[in-house]
């Protein structure tokens, strides 16, 4: 069994509209291991807090052989992937700003493939 989580979270007025013709998207989509998290506030960091109380509520109910993925440019989340090698959950933070797509694609495939073997 495996999952992979994509956290994004809309603050302000922002409205997110899916990708269009996105192989990753529409697999992940498709077997249920995409997330969009619900409007944050407006505030200034709202909705980097709202994920970090998500990931921290799935980080307690999920077994930890689930890693965690979060697409982010914001390097306020490599605290959150210190954290969670504290409690043993594997997590990665990849920027997607610093990484091709079709090395995104690979990486979320090799993602994939470490974690099929794992059990529950």
């Amino acid at each position: 069994c495996y999952a992979f989580l994509f956290f994004d979270c809309l603050g302000g007025h922002s409205n997110w509209k899916p990708p269009v013709q996105c192989r990753i998207y529409n697999y992940l989509k498709r077997i249920g291991c995409f997330f969009l998290h619900p409007r944050c506030g407006t505030r200034r960091e709202a909705a980097d807090f709202a994920l970090c109380v998500h990931a921290g509520r799935l980080d307690e109910h999920l077994p930890k052989q689930i890693p965690f993925t979060i697409l982010s440019g914001d390097k306020s989340f490599l605290e959150l992937e210190t954290q969670f090698k504290m409690t043993q959950r594997s997590a990665r933070i990849l920027n997607p700003h610093h990484i091709e797509g079709d090395m995104m694609c690979a990486l979320l495939n090799s993602i994939s493939d470490t974690t099929k073997g794992r059990k529950r």
